[in-house]
């Protein structure tokens, strides 16, 4: 590594920081000022406040990181522009390619890490904050006071389908128990009503069907209990975590017990692939960014900052539509989660390719 490539990539670290920091204040400062209101009248303490936002950095930062990117890598390279220095290494036989090297290796970094965090950690810290911001500062009412109809549960390899759900007295009506396995079903339980006591289901009027690759077995009995049939009626009440709050080993086995089920897995699907497309934005933007800041007239401050917002905007807008339409089942969640990041690829490539090198 040259004495050069030290010198851009500290430059681009440091304004990538600035802009990060800048971006990620903006982005609390309306998220506060939107929800203050919420705080006052719930009289959120300020602690569990700023806890919520502990939690919540992760998400902002994996979010704005591709625009303070891109800004970033137009700064560093516009700077250079301006003070004749990418012309004085050109001159001397360095080519641009070589020139941006050190931003294309620091955009690779960030945006494997952004795959290393987004996938594992964010999950987490956003289910955290979630969880904060709905049940200790907005105090939602906690569900399971009335009867619930049609309940839908999945617990391991157990899906629970109750017709009526009474989980203020632990009783059921309609209840259905299927084992999944994989390639299919093992076993079936379906029974008039249900009571939950001393930890496990007891079904009563029903019949358990059995099946195996050459035939199926049935038995009705009056009475069945089993421990393995743990999940209490909270439990099945619960909302299922969404997609954002998964993390990519969870998403897969969501998305296997999906298909066993027969049901669809598009919205799953997308977000899967999102968790490796997404971060390779940042990559992106440095391709996309530096070659456009290499000539001293579209170096200025002003100019590059419109240019990186409005990039930025078209990024973000495309990636929306495309998960839209990879939802909806328009288009497949493979293309859906990589089609903006191959069309952003391609007009990088070209800029890349029609600057003076």
């Amino acid at each position: 590594m040259t004495s050069f490539d030290r010198y851009l990539r500290r430059d681009f670290l440091r304004v990538l920081l600035i802009t990060l920091a800048g971006f990620v204040t903006v982005y609390l400062l309306v998220d506060i000022f939107d929800n203050i209101d919420t705080y006052i009248d719930r009289r959120a303490p300020l602690g569990l406040v700023i806890t919520y936002y502990v939690y919540l950095s992760p998400f902002i930062i994996v979010l704005t990181l591709p625009m303070a990117t891109l800004l970033a890598s137009m700064l560093s390279v516009g700077n250079l522009a301006r003070n004749n220095e990418l012309v004085a290494m050109r001159t001397s036989g360095v080519s641009l390619y070589r020139l941006l090297l050190p931003l294309w290796v620091a955009g690779a970094v960030l945006s494997l890490g952004v795959i290393a965090v987004g996938g594992w950690v964010l999950p987490w810290t956003t289910a955290q904050a979630r969880h904060i911001k709905r049940i200790q500062i907005e105090r939602r009412p906690v569900v399971g006071e009335e009867p619930e109809r049609n309940v839908v549960y999945q617990a391991d390899d157990l899906v629970y389908h109750i017709g009526v759900l009474h989980p203020r007295h632990g009783l059921a009506e309609r209840v259905g128990i299927i084992a999944e396995r994989e390639g299919g079903v093992a076993w079936r339980l379906d029974g008039a009503r249900g009571r939950f006591q001393d930890g496990c289901w007891s079904l009563e009027q029903g019949r358990l069907r059995v099946f195996s690759p050459l035939r199926e077995y049935v038995a009705s009995f009056s009475a069945f209990r089993s421990p393995l049939l743990w999940a209490s009626p909270q439990a099945l009440l619960r909302k299922p975590r969404e997609a954002q709050e998964l993390s990519v080993p969870e998403l897969r086995r969501l998305i296997r017990r999906m298909r066993r089920s027969g049901l669809s897995t598009a919205v799953q699907e997308v977000e899967l692939y999102l968790r490796f497309s997404f971060p390779l934005a940042n990559l992106l933007m440095v391709l996309l960014g530096a070659p456009l800041a290499s000539t001293p007239r579209r170096s200025g401050l002003a100019l590059s900052f419109g240019i990186s917002i409005a990039i930025s905007f078209a990024y973000f807008g495309t990636v929306r539509g495309c998960q839209a339409l990879g939802h909806h089942e328009h288009l497949r969640p493979l293309l859906a989660a990589w089609l903006p990041d191959v069309v952003f690829l391609g007009a990088g490539s070209v800029v890349l390719a029609k600057v003076r090198k």
